[in-house]
């Protein structure tokens, strides 16, 4: 599934952790992850990622991060979501009267995930 988000230049890093960070989350629901009182804001602690983590090995789930801002996500041997690396397009609003604000970025997100088609289908 891809999707545009529109956003100020000085957002992007903000956003995109943002945007991944939702991503994965619904995902986890999806499957029946107990996330309510692990997760209870879009930003994780530490306290928070150390507790997730050994959630995730008690249910085999993994999330590789591969480190170039990507994830994907795992059940056992299926792969059940992907987030690839989002593209940044930068855009420019010639009408703006900031000329601060003249300039921003469209931030392309490119996801799939095993639910695409049932989303789809309702």
């Amino acid at each position: 599934m891809i999707r545009s988000i529109y956003l100020d230049r000085e957002d992007a890093k903000k956003v995109e952790n943002e945007e991944s960070n939702i991503f994965v989350r619904s995902i986890l629901e999806k499957i029946g992850v107990p996330l309510k009182d692990i997760w209870p804001e879009i930003e994780l602690n530490v306290k928070q990622k150390v507790l997730l983590r050994d959630l995730l090995i008690k249910l085999d789930i993994e999330i590789i991060n591969n480190f170039d801002r990507e994830y994907e996500i795992y059940c056992g041997d299926n792969l059940l979501a992907k987030w690839s690396k989002p593209k940044f397009i930068l855009r420019e609003d010639k009408k703006a009267r900031n000329p601060n604000k003249r300039f921003y970025y469209e931030m392309v997100i490119n996801t799939w995930s095993v639910f695409d088609q049932e989303e789809k289908s309702e």
